[in-house]
């Protein structure tokens, strides 16, 4: 039988008004308490499968990793941030290379040394510079440098967030030496407290930003409720850093 070419084949019905309507809505009329569901889910989900899989084991970090990618993706995919699409294709591509690059080069180290701690440190600072510059380049290499503030933030902010990402990959350590014997109670305590703290902070401003968001674009609710839990793996890394070297200090 004869392949039927393009104009002869049966066009797809077209939705009915209700569906649409249903469609629509399903991408993007969703308010500030479907960004707040997705941040409690995702870090439940973080949560669960470092307790579930393992602190210190191959299918712990493996499976932490995978999230944070997937993570990753939905942040890209439903794009939270103001701007043409144009302008955010060269976003998205630096933020994906930002999290290859950073996950690459904490996983051709061993997890979790004191070398660990180190390297990551320095390699957060380098690749700030390396943002900063080469978002800046770019900016300085288009034609038409309208916005170009709003531009800059969010290719920075887009990076910064998978960056952040790849720092949730600390969050074994953490657990781990939360339950430690020679961790004292009051670091403990401590660093509990204000990183629950900053999820609240965090998931007060993102509702805060999604109601003043004048364009929704399709599912960047779901990014907007991810950018929060990616931006807190730095607190997630700060805290695991005061963990691991702070009975030394204390």
């Amino acid at each position: 039988m004869a392949k039927l070419r393009s104009w002869q084949k049966t066009p797809a019905p077209e939705p009915r008004a209700g569906e649409q309507e249903w469609l629509k809505r399903g991408m993007t009329k969703h308010g500030g308490f479907s960004v707040a569901v997705t941040q409690i889910a995702s870090y439940a989900v973080l949560l669960f499968a470092v307790f579930t899989l393992g602190t210190h084991t191959a299918s712990g970090l493996i499976g932490l990793g995978f999230l944070l990618l997937s993570g990753s993706m939905v942040m890209l995919v439903g794009w939270p941030f103001e701007g043409e699409a144009r302008e955010s294709v060269f976003a998205r591509v630096l933020a994906s290379v930002t999290f290859l690059v950073g996950f690459g080069y904490l996983a051709s180290g061993e997890f979790y040394t004191d070398r660990t701690f180190l390297r990551w440190a320095g390699f957060l600072v380098i690749w700030f510079w390396v943002m900063v510059f080469v978002s800046f380049l770019r900016q300085m290499m288009r034609r038409n440098r309208s916005h170009l503030i709003r531009s800059l933030s969010v290719g920075l902010m887009a990076s910064l967030s998978t960056l952040g990402a790849v720092c949730w990959m600390f969050l074994p350590s953490l657990v781990r030496d939360l339950n430690a014997e020679q961790t004292p109670t009051s670091l403990a305590v401590t660093v509990i407290v204000v990183l629950l703290a900053a999820a609240v902070a965090l998931l007060a401003a993102s509702i805060t930003w999604w109601n003043g968001k004048p364009r929704k674009l399709p599912f960047s609710w779901m990014g907007m409720g991810m950018v929060p839990v990616l931006m807190l793996g730095y607190g997630i890394f700060v805290a695991a850093f005061a963990i691991h070297f702070g009975p030394a200090v204390f």
